[in-house]
């Protein structure tokens, strides 16, 4: 019996025998580098001509892929990071003495993957970073020295977790040689401070292995890139017709709602002019559905680019809307986000503490992750804000987040204790509904925003229930 016919936006181009073998042949491979790098200029990505020569290299001399991505990421560091920022000379001094610091650690991790202080590696490498924060925000006086550290603490917040997955794969064997695998930290498919994708050992797994595999992983990358094209067009459209922002669309549209962005919302709240409640409401809604949007579209685009290379990593966000727990949120939504809180805070949790009490231990090591683990990721990721506000300052300024990433990470981990013994939860628009409902709520305590407090986020969302007096 065929399966039931399925409407499609992208067809399913892995699967036509014909384009398979097309993309296999030398032609093939150029019209499709030049379809992605068309797509990509449509997009204004100023990296489109640039990535779309890399893609392909990588697909004429799969051979040399390793190389060739490396190369390509050290001169989008030089060019697109370095240049374009206009870095001083210390910072270049601070980014090579950061790469000489990251190579050395990768290289005694795994010469001597035993040593105490490669045990527990991550955790050494956040304490020895956590430290050199506190001591460069400690420092009062000028001079080249300081600035250059400085610069190094600010240039290593970006690569730090890329560092601690080298670490974590300091056993394994048969690696790319050193400055290969340090040029591949931020690769030049994109990434925000997470790794996408994960480390050393997951890029082995998952790289294509023959042509046949190449084809079908670069048509999957292929109709990633279209997705995230599509949504980009549907954000667009989004932000016109909710919040009346506008754009390209003004001409086709008759009016829009005006639904005010959630800041403008809570600013409006405090200054005691509040929006009407369910423009409120509405507001809070609409800023979910553009943060699924924004992390989709974003995801796509790096793991689309990603795929093309010839890596077929999963994607990062995939039918996060089909969730029926508030786990399966978390894990859909934002996949290499949570990966890097499991291997780095999870395990450690999961594996140390609590092991005759499978239901603690579950729950504890999942609050370290997703409660603790979000938290410090996101205080180093803001941590150039040190040296315009100071350090605790900033630490102090993330108390709403510090409560965000709290409730998260109970709500995450008594959604998995429930799920304990249970057989899957089937597919329910009562039970999807509870999960989106949810995170509308506690994305209003998603803010980086530092000048407010819980006391004001908290009024905002006690007046979305019991209105107070204007």
């Amino acid at each position: 019996m065929k399966p039931a016919f399925r409407p499609r936006i992208i067809p399913r181009l892995e699967t036509w025998p014909w384009l398979v073998r097309l993309v296999q042949t030398r032609s093939g491979k150029v019209a499709l580098a030049a379809v992605v790098g068309g797509i990509l200029m449509l997009n204004q990505d100023h990296k489109a001509l640039v990535i779309s020569i890399v893609l392909l290299a990588t697909s004429l001399w799969p051979q040399h892929r390793r190389l060739l991505v490396a190369l390509a990421t050290f001169y989008s560091l030089l060019v697109f990071t370095l240049g374009a920022n206009g870095a001083s000379n210390q910072y270049y001094l601070a980014v090579i003495l950061f790469f000489l610091f990251a190579g050395i650690c990768t290289y005694q991790a795994h010469r001597r993957p035993d040593a105490w202080i490669f045990r527990r590696p991550v955790r050494n490498l956040l304490v020895f970073y956590c430290a050199l924060v506190v001591i460069v925000s400690r420092l009062s006086f000028n001079g080249f020295a300081v600035a250059t550290l400085s610069l190094f603490v600010l240039f290593g917040g970006k690569y730090i977790w890329f560092l601690g997955y080298a670490l974590l794969d300091r056993r394994r064997k048969g690696q790319q040689p050193l400055l290969v695998r340090l040029f591949h930290f931020q690769p030049f498919w994109g990434s925000t401070n997470v790794p996408y994708p994960k480390g050393e050992s997951y890029l082995a797994r998952i790289e294509a292995r023959t042509g046949q595999d190449l084809a079908v992983t670069q048509l999957k990358g292929l109709k990633l890139v279209l997705w995230a094209s599509v949504l980009k067009v549907v954000l667009a459209l989004f932000d016109q017709l909710v919040h009346g922002s506008p754009g390209c669309f003004s001409r086709w549209l008759p009016g829009s709602f005006c639904v005010p962005y959630l800041q403008t919302a809570i600013a409006a709240h405090l200054a005691r002019q509040p929006f009407p409640r369910d423009l409120c409401w509405l507001s809070v809604m609409a800023n979910f559905c553009v943060m699924l949007l924004n992390i989709s579209i974003m995801g796509h685009f790096i793991i689309g680019i990603c795929r093309m290379a010839g890596f077929n990593a999963l994607r990062n966000t995939y039918r996060p809307l089909a969730s029926t727990t508030i786990a399966e949120f978390y894990n859909r939504v934002y996949y290499y986000f949570k990966e890097l809180l499991v291997d780095f805070f999870f395990y450690p949790a999961y594996f140390r503490y609590f092991k005759d009490r499978p239901r603690l231990r579950l729950f504890f090591a999942t609050l370290a992750a997703a409660g603790f683990g979000n938290l410090l990721y996101h205080i180093l990721a803001s941590i150039g804000a040190v040296s315009q506000i100071g350090l605790w300052r900033l630490i102090v300024g993330f108390h709403v987040y510090a409560i965000y990433a709290m409730i998260l990470g109970l709500a995450i981990g008594i959604s998995q204790i429930r799920s304990m013994g249970r057989p899957p939860a089937k597919s329910g628009l009562v039970s999807t509904l509870g999960v989106m409902f949810f995170y509308c709520l506690i994305m209003v305590l998603d803010s980086r925003n530092l000048n407010w407090s819980i006391a004001d986020y908290g009024s905002f969302l006690v007046n979305l229930f019991i209105p107070f007096p204007r």
